[in-house]
């Protein structure tokens, strides 16, 4: 299998070299498609001073977010499969080759398929915070992942994401109107068509920065995009909204108390603490270090 990696670059002019010399540490990756996502730092300067190498590309757009940097570089892909990396994460070397002699072992050449594989977080510092290990999941079914993704007791990692690039076409790539777990609904709307295969090896870094988009939102925002995430999907089931409000509710929490656990319907509320039941169990046997 010939693998095409695609990495969305915003200002990372700091980073990118690493995560595309560590994409390049694998022989089945015949081609890196850096997009520059309008970036006004030096990023721009950095990917076109990268040492020449025929299997690289490096492509300039304007700024219209990570989805649309992704869509756009898998659109330009020569390969029939594809993985995906994000500009401050590194692949371990040789990972991606790893990966494709198990998919190998799992699936035929014309199967479809989508694979995920555990991610490994570091702070700031460089130190391991925790691996996540997904491979605990790896004897669940389509119905059972897609519960627990819509609930984020499954939580995917962009940079783990290796599938062939023809139903990625077909589901009709990220969703490029939600702001948040676009990687969520990608992978909803591909279990539909395909194979998934789940690894355990840890094989992509990912550096966690404390003042990241992610942890800077207001609660009015995260309940916005959450609400926005969940009309996204067809056929949403009303046991599958309640457990999906599960993790929101948890943020409120955290951040506000009781005040504002009200914007949730009464189920959601009453059924909140079977849902940390059912979270805390699959984090003890996902979490590791």
């Amino acid at each position: 299998m010939k693998v095409s990696v695609v990495i969305p670059c915003f200002n990372c002019a700091d980073v990118v070299q690493h995560a595309v010399h560590s994409a390049m540490q694998n022989e089945c990756v015949q081609e890196v498609i850096c997009v520059n996502d309008g970036s006004t730092d030096r990023t721009a300067e950095v990917l076109e001073g990268l040492p020449f190498d025929t299997r690289l590309k490096v492509i300039h757009t304007e700024n219209r977010g990570a989805s649309s940097a992704r869509n756009t570089g898998v659109e330009l892909t020569s390969c029939p499969v594809v993985a995906l990396l994000d500009a401050d994460d590194l692949f371990l070397p040789g990972f991606i080759d790893f990966r494709i002699e198990k998919l190998k072992e799992k699936v035929g050449e014309n199967d479809s398929f989508i694979s995920l594989s555990s991610i490994a977080n570091i702070n700031e510092r460089f130190d391991f915070s925790d691996i996540f290990c997904k491979g605990a999941f790896s004897n669940f079914g389509p119905a059972s992942i897609r519960f627990l993704v819509l609930a984020q007791i499954l939580n995917m990692n962009t940079p783990t994401m290796i599938f062939d690039r023809r139903t990625f076409d077909r589901v009709g790539g990220f969703n490029e109107a939600l702001t948040t777990r676009e990687d969520h609904k990608l992978l909803l709307d591909m279990l539909l068509w395909c194979k998934i295969d789940i690894e355990n090896g840890a094989g992509v870094i990912r550096r966690i920065q404390s003042n990241s988009l992610s942890r800077s939102r207001s609660i009015e925002q995260v309940i916005a995009d959450h609400r926005s995430f969940l009309s996204s999907i067809p056929n949403l089931k009303k046991y599958e909204r309640i457990f999906a409000d599960g993790p929101i509710i948890m943020y409120c929490l955290r951040r506000r108390g009781l005040s504002e656990v009200r914007r949730f319907g009464v189920s959601s509320i009453l059924l909140f603490p079977f849902y940390v039941v059912v979270a805390m169990a699959f984090r003890i046997v996902t979490r590791k270090l």
